[in-house]
């Protein structure tokens, strides 16, 4: 996960650097000015919001997401880095929120990395790279991008400002994570293995103060080009929808990069946890509850790998500070694993399952029940890929000998494809645990198609 990270916060940083570098012959004195701006200054910070819709459709099976990010930047030159980001992820009905922070200070001929997710700090080192984030981003600007000066100016919370637009290469952006991020070429070749990122193309707009030419805002948008990535691929058909803007840029304005103290304890190594053996994992009591049978790392693949050696899974909710645990039903597997979300599905793919706990500090069942709502109105209106939606009111039945609450809804997908999907919950004291069944095999009941995913299940 923090390979992923470390390309993430180098996008937002080259995505800014994109917004406030580049030349264009016919706005020579404008580009100069904010050059001049960008890399001789101390510091910079900024505020970024990010919105998406992703529409994922693979073998038969489609998944819809939409992402909110609201993050803070700021970067000390010869100093370091942080990037706080708040993430909310919207999908079948569920919304998650995450809080992250990644903090990078230069010490010597290393960069100290600290990383907080999950309620916890990790740390890492790395080489410190030859130049500052600024400089590679100047670097790179100067060569590969040509800017247009548009004709007329534009209001920007009052203030009139100068328009810069431009359109970046896919492939020039990865050019630039690797320089940046702690990730080699090769691994960000792995990552994009299957899409040709020649076809990606950003289209920025840069929107410049008329007055002094400090950086008002950037808008950058996908448009189309996420979704002819996947021609030719599993995921031909799946539609991305992505944009985000960077506003209320700062220079000279932060003086030094603070590390906390409970980051700075994770410098100390610990004891690795030993993983239990097939015994114990086997013999899971009600007291194990919020201990992880699966590893609690950054490799979601090793984590759903566990489960399906072991057949336990467990999630854990920091708010409530609760947890549970559940068994692996026959002829299913564990396709991703982490503390917070557990995803299964059958051999056909017609059966995907989504578990997530949801603490009573944050929902309760008018919450869970309200977001399946508007999944189902959502649905509703997107009459280019749902026909047919409909949904049940909250039902309450005894289900695999728990007490389960559930809304059905159906819909036609992919053509006359039918769907069922049961968003199913349990009490468990101090949180909910959810069970999201997404089913295209034969029509099934409540008791039929629930029970399999509630018996096993424990607080």
């Amino acid at each position: 996960m923090k390979k992923y990270l470390a390309v993430l916060m180098a996008c937002l940083l080259t995505v800014a650097g994109l917004a406030g570098c580049g030349e264009k012959v016919t706005a020579t004195e404008l580009v100069d000015a904010m050059k001049a701006q960008w890399e001789d200054a101390s510091s910079i910070e900024a505020e970024m919001n990010i919105d998406g819709t992703i529409k994922i459709s693979s073998n038969g099976i489609s998944m819809e997401m939409m992402l909110e990010l609201a993050g803070k930047l700021q970067t000390v030159k010869d100093k370091g880095s942080i990037i706080d980001m708040g993430i909310t992820v919207s999908a079948a009905g569920q919304k998650q929120a995450m809080d992250m922070q990644m903090i990078s200070v230069k010490d010597g001929d290393k960069e100290k990395v600290y990383t907080y997710q999950n309620d916890i700090w990790s740390y890492s080192e790395a080489d410190k790279g030859d130049q500052d984030s600024s400089s590679q981003l100047s670097k790179l600007m100067n060569d590969k991008m040509e800017w247009t000066l548009e004709k007329d100016t534009e209001k920007v919370d009052g203030e009139e400002a100068y328009v810069l637009t431009s359109t970046v290469n896919g492939k020039d952006l990865m050019d630039a994570f690797s320089e940046m991020a702690e990730v080699s070429e090769s691994d960000i070749e792995d990552m994009a293995k299957d899409v040709d990122l020649s076809k990606l193309n950003l289209d920025i707009v840069w929107f410049i103060s008329k007055e002094d030419k400090t950086p008002l805002k950037a808008e950058v948008d996908f448009g189309d080009s996420l979704n002819q990535l996947f021609e030719g691929t599993e995921l031909a058909g799946s539609k991305i929808e992505l944009s985000f803007e960077i506003t209320d840029f700062g220079f000279d304005t932060v003086k030094s990069i603070k590390v906390p103290d409970e980051a700075l304890a994770a410098e100390t190594p610990t004891e690795p946890a030993t993983q239990p053996t097939e015994t114990e994992t086997s013999q899971v009591q009600s007291s194990d509850v919020g201990t992880s049978t699966q590893p609690s790392t950054e490799d979601y693949e090793a984590a759903a790998k566990a489960v399906n050696e072991t057949g336990k899974f467990s999630l854990y909710d920091s708010y409530s500070e609760s947890g549970m645990t559940g068994t692996l039903p026959a002829g299913y597997r564990c396709d991703y694993a982490s503390d917070t979300m557990v995803t299964l599905s059958d051999e056909s793919y017609e059966v995907n399952v989504t578990y997530t706990l949801n603490g009573k500090s944050l929902y309760d069942e008018e919450d869970l029940a309200s977001q399946v709502t508007s999944w189902v109105d959502y649905m509703k209106e997107d009459t280019e890929n749902y026909q047919n939606v409909t949904a049940t009111e909250v039902q309450k039945e005894t289900i695999g000998g728990k007490e389960v609450s559930y809304i059905l809804v159906t819909y036609q997908a992919f053509g006359d494809r039918q769907y069922q999907e049961y968003h199913a919950w349990v009490d468990g004291g101090a949180a909910f645990g959810m069970a999201e069944i997404v089913s295209s095999g034969p029509e099934a009941t409540a008791q039929e198609l629930i029970t399999p995913f509630v018996e096993g299940l424990t607080f």
